[in-house]
């Protein structure tokens, strides 16, 4: 018969071999939950644009223990940086350690014989900023560690940081704007003036006046423009004035006069004075003399018209033998002036822009050139300044048409006879 005892030890050994293997295995997994060793940590950065200072911190962990049990009392690292990105300042530490700066790398060491704890400002190291490239690396190395023995180890983990910079945001320039208008000596505003607001750094910005010589120059830089006033007709002289342009504004109240110079004539294209022989322009009139540029005498028969730009309203007439043509019942606004002899004795005029003012007429002159295709037919002879010269001119007018008349009439009953 067996032995009760001997059959109760095969589950003994079981039982027993499972409580080894529990016992690895917990053992086994403690050891895999407690940390390694101490680590030294460089935390990284991120700096915007208008930070000029870096402040960087190594923190330690010292949980764990290197070597028998033994807490770290003594370790030496080395911190590596850019010198063409990062200028050292100052370096401090709040755990009984001491650094310097040796040719771009911060050396620092520690000793504490009750051991390290858990230091989060182990090291603490200024930087000035002095490049911004897209990023650069704080590397950290542990040179040597020890415990309070003064054994050696190499279980101290060190991890190195990164300083990113953020990419400049490109400022906004601060602008403004100007409003205003541009006159000619009458006072009426001056229709397709160019205006250029030119700054202190040649940079300018440029529009044209519209019918009532009014503009608006919008985006304009801050700061002292020149304000250039041009006519692109070439009529009247360049000026220019200083402007000064605010933030966020809009200089008013800007007016321009282009004036012809002193040595021009008084009684020059649209100054509104009125002839020698022609009383004043009434309100809503513009009366234009046109005459030969070659001899000032007057031209007979010229079509005048008076046509406001971008609107297209026009109002046309014939001069008469004292080369006067008035243009009545006209609306306040700007106006193009143009006359062209349809008999081919004279070029087309320059064209002249007046402005008609609110009760107030204008009076402008207008020259034509000899077109110098010889000399005219009688019946189209141009009339002849003086009062004989005139009475003649219209007389043999008047015979040239009573002959045409005569030769029509005559072939219309011969025609009937047939």
């Amino acid at each position: 018969m067996i032995n009760p005892l001997l059959r109760r030890a095969p589950i003994a050994l079981v039982l027993a071999a499972f409580a080894v293997v529990l016992s690895v295995t917990v053992l086994n997994a403690v050891a895999a939950a407690q940390p390694e060793g101490p680590s030294l940590t460089v935390t990284s950065h991120t700096v915007a644009d208008d930070d000029n200072v870096l402040v960087v911190r190594v923190s330690l962990d010292a949980a764990g223990a290197p070597i028998g049990g033994a807490p770290l009392g003594a370790l030496s690292a080395v911190l590596d940086y850019d010198e063409a990105v990062l200028q050292q300042v100052s370096c401090a530490s709040a755990a009984r350690a001491v650094c310097n700066e040796v040719d771009g790398e911060i050396h620092f060491a520690g000793f504490n014989v009750n051991g390290f704890g858990d230091e989060d400002n182990f090291l603490e190291v200024e930087f000035v900023v002095l490049d911004r490239p897209a990023a650069t690396d704080l590397a950290l190395t542990v040179v040597t560690a020890a415990d309070v023995r003064g054994s050696e180890t190499a279980q101290v983990v060190a991890s190195s940081g990164t300083v990113t910079f953020l990419a400049p945001v490109a400022a906004t320039p601060s602008t403004g704007g100007i409003n205003g208008e541009v006159l000619d000596r009458s006072g009426a505003g001056v229709f397709g003036a160019q205006v250029c607001a030119v700054s202190t750094t040649a940079e300018q910005a440029c529009t044209v006046s519209n019918g009532l010589g009014a503009f608006l120059l919008d985006e304009v830089s801050v700061g002292d423009h020149t304000l250039v006033v041009s006519d692109p007709n070439e009529v009247l002289p360049t000026a220019s004035i200083v402007v000064e342009v605010t933030e966020d504004r809009v200089t008013t109240g800007i007016s321009v006069a282009l004036v012809p110079v002193a040595s021009e004539p008084e009684t020059g294209p649209g100054d509104g004075s009125t002839g020698p022989d022609t009383e004043a322009a009434g309100p809503g009139q513009i009366v234009v003399h046109v005459r030969a540029a070659d001899g000032g005498y007057a031209v007979f028969g010229a079509e005048v018209c008076a046509t406001m730009p971008v609107i297209g309203t026009r109002a046309c007439g014939f001069s008469d033998t004292s080369g006067v043509v008035e243009l009545s019942e006209l609306a306040v606004g700007n106006y193009e002036l143009t006359a062209v002899d349809s008999a081919g004795r004279f070029d087309p005029a320059t064209p002249v822009f007046v402005g008609l003012n609110p009760g107030q007429g204008v009076n402008a002159q207008l020259d034509l050139a000899v077109a110098g295709l010889g000399e005219p037919p009688e019946v189209l002879a141009f009339v002849d300044p003086s009062p004989q010269g005139e009475a003649a001119g219209l007389a043999l007018t008047g015979v040239a048409l009573a002959a045409l008349t005569a030769a029509s009439i005559a072939r219309r009953r011969q025609t009937r006879r047939c």
